[in-house]
């Protein structure tokens, strides 16, 4: 069930499964000192083409894989082209069709692309398609060789403008006002306590449990944006269903923190819900606010999202990719 977003305000102390053929995660970095907003100049390699009938497109960077998720194109950011749609390719076309023109138009080996995450622009290299499930739109990428390169953000076909730092790791007050506020909202859904508990509480043997968070700088505030996903399953656990929770908290204009965007999910009887881990967060459409790249999973496949600031309101423009059986 998808809840729209609330204005649940915290006066707290303010603060300074999916299948396993699906990519792994690498764990949340340790907290590092506040950064600012300042915001560096992306390179323009002349190594990268958008070629002929491509729209501008955006692909995950998910660690070793690359999938499509969306389009820019004046300002604007739109799902990845359906069969129907994708440059160069008739409208009557099937789904392995496009499979074939992702394996052979865009994880083309050797094919360059702008590579933006971790607050830095670098490049990635395409090595083919790489089956990660039944069903799967992903291929392989790699750094130039010899180059570092950031684990997780956003391929593209053209060139980004300034982008931001990146996203840390809550410190331990943060972490405190993003639990207290998590129990909030998940009453609000009317979670039983003991759910709660097990979801937010001390991790046990045997529970299937998901926890995800990230901290980001606003530019113009002293307080950062708050990111936090959670995800319980009952498969593990022997509960009755299973929960998930993601949420944006953002302080207001007295430092209050209040949710700006939520999406809780709750399926009883067998079945997972859908879980979200942050990826990334990268400016794709000039704004000078960043899109949150997110990796989402539901019980037997999985996609990728991208979060963006609509008219001042956290919205999903655009959701793809991945796979499933």
């Amino acid at each position: 069930m998808r809840v729209a977003a609330v204005a649940l305000a915290c006066a707290c102390a303010s603060a300074g499964a999916h299948a396993a053929a699906a990519p792994t995660h690498k764990a949340a970095a340790a907290p590092r000192a506040h950064a600012s907003h300042a915001h560096t100049a992306a390179p323009v390699d002349s190594a990268v083409q958008r070629l002929p009938g491509e729209p501008q497109a955006v692909f995950v960077k998910d660690g070793a894989i690359m999938s499509p998720v969306a389009t820019v194109a004046a300002g604007s950011i739109d799902a990845f082209p359906s069969a129907s749609t994708a440059a160069g390719i008739a409208a009557s076309t099937t789904a392995a069709s496009v499979n074939t023109d992702l394996a052979q138009r865009y994880f083309l080996p050797g094919r360059a692309y702008y590579l933006y995450g971790d607050g830095a622009a670098a490049k990635g290299i395409a090595a083919g398609p790489k089956k990660m499930s039944c069903e799967s739109l992903t291929g392989a990428v790699a750094a130039p060789a010899g180059a570092a390169a950031p684990t997780d953000g956003v391929l593209t076909n053209f060139a980004l403008g300034p982008q931001g730092p990146a996203a840390r790791a809550p410190t331990v007050d943060e972490q405190k006002l993003i639990t207290q506020m998590a129990k909030q909202l998940l009453k609000r859904q009317n979670v039983p306590p003991h759910y709660i508990a097990l979801l937010l509480g001390k991790l046990q043997t045997g529970l299937q449990r998901q926890q995800s968070q990230a901290v980001l700088a606003l530019p113009g505030k002293t307080r950062p944006l708050l990111f936090a996903s959670y995800a319980l399953d009952w498969t593990l656990a022997n509960l009755r269903g299973s929960f998930s929770l993601t949420f944006i908290a953002e302080p207001n204009d007295t430092g209050v923190y209040i949710p700006t965007y939520r999406d809780f999910d709750n399926i009883e009887g067998e079945g997972s819900g859908e879980t979200r881990k942050f990826l990334a967060n990268v400016d794709l459409n000039g704004d000078g606010s960043d899109e949150l790249i997110l990796s989402a999973t539901g019980s037997e496949h999985w996609w990728y999202e991208v979060l963006s600031r609509v008219n001042g309101k956290w919205t999903l423009a655009a959701k793809g990719g991945g796979g499933g059986c």
